[in-house]
This record gives structure tokens, C-alpha cells and sequence, in this order.
């Protein structure tokens, strides 16, 4: 499962940063900066909500990371930037078939895989 996110316009940073837990498929995930800058901040607060603290890494085309987003709390911080300038990345991810999915038990709170 490959995704290309793609942002230009308005600056999204510090309050409006939208942090979040990815889905299971997120359980090995690889990122690719291709265009632009952005910055991916990390917490593990237990009400997902930004700390004083929280880790801020900056990506720059040809950054890549692998990260398991399925497990921290994480927002996406982006420059204010016209289409010319946008800025764009490639999320590469785990892609299950409808009602394969090995870790659904785990995002349900249940503790087997079977």
C-alpha cells in the first residue's frame, strides 16, 4: 500500500498539527520525502495530544524514515508553500486484504493473533 501526500496553501503547525495513531497497516511503515520540507513530530502521551518535549524531525527530499506510526501518537507539520513549492512524500505501508488483517485483535484490544 503506497500513498503520495501532497500538501501546498496554508501553514499547518503547532496548534492545528493533527495528532493521531495510524491503523494496523501502519505496524512497519517507510516514508519518502520527494519534494519540499516537512516535519514529523512524535509524542506517546496517553490522550494523543502534543507535551512540552515531544520529538520534531525535520525531512528534506531523499530523507526516508521507518517508524511504526501504529504505536506513537505523531503529527505532520507543514510550511506555508504555493503549488510551485508544494510538498511531496510517499508513505509506503502493509496492505491487507478485507478481513485478513493478522493485527485487527491487537487495534481491538484483544491480546491473540489468531
Amino acid at each position: 500500500d503506497c500513498a503520495f501526500q501532497v500538501h501546498c496553501g496554508a501553514e499547518v503547525a503547532h496548534g492545528d498539527l493533527g495528532w493521531h495513531r495510524d491503523g494496523p497497516n501502519s505496524v512497519l511503515h517507510m516514508a519518502i520525502a520527494l519534494r519540499g520540507r516537512r516535519a514529523l513530530h512524535v509524542a506517546s502521551p496517553p490522550d494523543g495530544r502534543t507535551v512540552p518535549g515531544h520529538d520534531v524531525h525535520w525531512q528534506a527530499p531523499g530523507d526516508v524514515y521507518v517508524s511504526s506510526p501504529f504505536a506513537v501518537y505523531h503529527a505532520v507539520e507543514y510550511p506555508q508553500c504555493a503549488w510551485s513549492e508544494r510538498v511531496v512524500a510517499v508513505q509506503c505501508r502493509f496492505l491487507f486484504e478485507h478481513g485478513r488483517n493478522p493485527l485487527a485483535n491487537v487495534a481491538a484490544g484483544r491480546r491473540n493473533f489468531a
